[in-house]
Order: structure tokens, then C-alpha cells, then sequence
């Protein structure tokens, strides 16, 4: 639901009642990451590591937060690691899918990304990560596609509803991705990335009033967005003349 304090709360909560509940620290652990809080998500999870160490779910997380670092190979070992001790976990799947992203080798984004539809056909995240490589090639119908699928079974999915704002701004649709966009903040509300799209389109479409809103609320909430979304609160305020502001920034 986006309301990533009240989860990190509640997690710690967990661990007091029982510091041996590896649950507790890989939940704690995703939290984190979710966050932004890279090197405290790492401990947690290499803390469940030492009663889990062929747990994939702890493997594949720990990839995730070498992913955000950026230390791709790190990551790269740690999803073949899970997949080795679970070949049929798509988790690992669908961030290899991102990982290739990343580094634009969007065939193997793919190779993985329908690999993780095989074994799991609701694995959302396989489907944007699909969009992701499609667009990636400059097939925006495309992608689109894959997001209309996920859709099409998950109406109110934030991430594909974002996702799907993103390729319709691309594609020159504004006001459609607007609509898109608005549907995502009233879903979640709480959730900093979805603020940070709406604001986007706004911007795009002259808007920069409320653009300016939707990238201040982005910033104040949890997650990763706020950094760039001061960069465009201050980008926009340059362009509008208000350099001290903008400066502050």
C-alpha cells in the first residue's frame, strides 16, 4: 500500500518479539530497500543469511540491493545463486529481466522475462520489465502490450499503471497518460513514484504549478524518487524564473 514507515515499524516490532525470526529480518530487509536505505537493507538481510543460506528469497534480495547499488555483477551472482538452489522461483527471473534492462541488452531482458511468465503468469513485475526491453528497442506499441496485458488481470496494478503513463507520454498521448497517471495516485496515494509520474505529465503538459505539487509531495514521502524529484522541482523553477528557489535545491 505504499506505507513503507509503517511496514519498517512493523517489521522491527517482529524482530523484538523475536530477534530469530529470519522472516522478520528479510522482511525488514525489503523495507529498506524499498526505502532507499541500501546498507541497512544489505545487514538485515545478510543476518538472515546466516540461518537461511540457500533460502532464494534471501539470495534474490540481497541481488536486489546490489542492483540499486550498482555493483551488477554482484547482483548477477546473487539472482544465478537463487535460481540454482530454486530453478522454478521466478523472482530471480524477473530481476535478471532488470538487470539486462540496465545495461541494454534488452534480448536477454526478454529471454528472462518470458521465462518468468512460464512459471509464473501473474508475476507482474515480468510484464513491465518485458514493456521495459520492448521500449528499450523503440517498440512502444509493443510495450504497451505487455502492459495491457497485465491490465487486463490487474486493473489497479500501480507499477503497470505507471508504467503505462510513462509509454503513453512517450508515445505523444499526454492526456491519456495523465488520466493513467491520476488513476495510479488515487490508488495509491501514499506512494512517492506515482507522484513523481503525475508530475512528470503535468510538466509535460505546461502544468508546472502542479507539477511543482506532485514533485514536492514525491519528495517528502518514502522511497527512491526524492532526489530526482527535487532535481525537477529545481529544473522547473529555473525555467520559470525563480532562481533563488531553484537554487536552494
Amino acid at each position: 500500500r505504499g506505507l513503507l514507515f509503517e511496514g519498517e515499524i512493523a517489521a522491527r516490532k517482529a524482530i523484538a518479539l523475536n530477534p530469530q525470526l529470519s522472516s522478520a529480518w528479510i522482511n525488514l530487509g525489503i523495507i529498506l530497500l524499498d526505502i532507499g536505505k541500501y546498507e541497512e537493507s544489505r545487514a538485515c538481510l545478510e543476518r538472515a543469511r546466516t540461518w537461511e543460506p540457500r533460502d532464494p528469497r534471501v539470495l534474490n534480495n540481497l541481488g536486489n540491493v546490489c542492483l540499486h547499488q550498482g555493483d551488477l555483477k554482484g547482483a548477477e551472482n546473487f539472482f544465478t545463486e537463487a535460481l540454482t538452489n530454486d530453478p522454478q522461483y521466478s523472482h530471480p527471473y524477473i530481476n535478471l529481466a532488470k538487470l539486462y534492462n540496465d545495461i541494454g541488452n534488452f534480448d536477454k531482458a526478454i529471454f528472462f522475462g518470458l521465462r518468468a511468465i512460464e512459471i509464473d503468469p501473474a508475476a507482474y513485475d515480468a510484464y513491465i520489465n518485458l514493456a521495459a526491453a520492448e521500449k528499450g528497442r523503440g517498440q512502444l506499441l509493443a510495450a504497451l502490450r505487455w502492459i495491457n496485458v497485465l491490465l487486463s488481470y490487474q486493473p489497479t496494478n500501480v507499477k503497470g499503471l505507471l508504467k503505462k503513463a510513462l509509454i503513453l507520454m512517450d508515445n505523444d498521448y499526454i492526456s491519456e497518460a495523465l488520466d493513467v497517471a491520476e488513476s495510479a495516485v488515487q490508488i495509491a496515494p501514499n506512494l512517492a513514484d506515482a507522484h513523481y509520474v503525475r508530475g512528470s505529465v503535468m510538466k509535460r503538459l505546461g502544468r508546472l504549478s502542479e507539477s511543482l505539487d506532485d514533485f514536492a509531495k514525491a519528495a517528502e514521502l518514502p522511497g527512491k524518487a526524492a532526489e530526482d524529484a527535487l532535481c525537477q522541482r529545481a529544473i522547473i523553477l529555473g525555467e520559470i524564473g525563480d532562481m533563488d528557489t531553484a537554487n536552494n535545491y
